[in-house]
């Protein structure tokens, strides 16, 4: 008559654990947009988003669906090498695109894979499901650090490697170092005889297979591809704005910089982390904190625009290949 209670007591607290996350996220966001609201004049913020050239408005969106399609690709290598599952390029890419959309609304940018999780659970169940999405993740944040370290290095070139963007880098430094090891963990000797914690262990097996073999040397490519064009739309939303700097390269590493703080699941999508850290990194770089502002909100808006039709490009598509089959 106790097991009973023991669950409820156990679920009860699981709960509260996730209420107190999910409040923290929220929290995050609110002290963090309202960080960078206070170093922003609002009138001159939206008087620079008004001056947006709309002729970058196409390439950025095209851009954006490219990058969309780059990322269901991903995803397919990524759940073949966990599952062996070949994943229509159709649901891949609607999947992916309502999992982006619904991780910009939710406390956590990770919790929209429980889009995806759930669409491929009905094929391979969830444990391997669960496997492809954290593998997928992990890809693409070890591709964005291996990137932050480069710009960071850059930065320091430059002197421009504050204390604030430093400890981002460090992060990704330890990130990439951490994923090498565990990718290349099965090809030493001695790993056969290794007692991991199994949870561990399938991961570590999932990188291995998910980076290093098969269409896995796929995945990390397109990693880098997905980033480079974030931050080709960045460029051109910037030039868009008539955001002035007078090199080109530092206003790429900071962007990365800025990229990687916000790819912390500790906001709402991204949101008040990325805007706080872009008027705190292109301040750098001589430009206004309403500058900085108007670009992360651009950004930001895109993004959302991009998502949502795509979400809605994606569900068409696989509509019609229903239909087809």
């Amino acid at each position: 008559m106790q097991i009973p209670a023991v669950d409820s007591a156990s679920s009860t607290a699981r709960g509260l654990r996730r209420l107190l996350l999910v409040a923290t996220q929220v929290g995050v966001t609110g002290a963090a947009l309202g960080w960078a609201l206070s170093r922003t004049d609002l009138a001159a913020t939206g008087g620079q988003l008004a001056q947006l050239d709309p002729r970058w408005a196409a390439p950025v969106l095209m851009l954006g669906l490219a990058q969309m399609a780059a990322w269901a690709r991903r995803w397919q290598c990524v759940v073949h090498a966990v599952s062996g599952r070949h994943e229509p390029a159709s649901g891949a890419f609607r999947w992916n695109s309502l999992s982006y959309l619904a991780g910009l609304f939710l406390p956590s940018v990770v919790l929209g894979d429980v889009v995806r999780i759930n669409a491929l659970r009905r094929h391979v169940g969830w444990a391997a499901s669960l496997r492809s999405a954290v593998a997928d993740r992990v890809a693409g944040l070890t591709a964005l650090s291996l990137l932050c370290v480069g710009a960071a290095g850059l930065l320091w070139l430059a002197g421009l490697l504050s204390l604030a963007l430093m400890l981002p880098a460090l992060m990704a430094l330890g990130c990439v170092v951490a994923v090498a090891c565990a990718a290349m963990l099965p090809w030493l000797p001695a790993f056969g005889r290794v007692a991991l914690p199994r949870a561990l262990a399938v991961t570590v097996a999932d990188l291995h297979r998910g980076l290093l073999h098969g269409r896995g040397r796929q995945v990390l490519p397109l990693s880098v591809a997905i980033h480079l064009m974030s931050l080709a739309q960045a460029l051109m939303l910037a030039l868009g704005l008539g955001l002035r700097v007078s090199e080109v390269s530092l206003l790429l590493a900071v962007l990365v910089i800025v990229f990687m703080v916000a790819a912390l699941p500790v906001s709402i999508g991204g949101w008040g982390v990325r805007e706080g850290a872009m008027v705190v990194g292109l301040a750098q770089l001589g430009v206004a904190p309403e500058a900085a502002l108007a670009l992360s909100v651009a950004y930001g808006t895109t993004g959302v625009v991009v998502a949502a039709g795509c979400s809605l490009a994606g569900c068409a598509w696989a509509r019609r290949s229903g239909r087809a089959a």
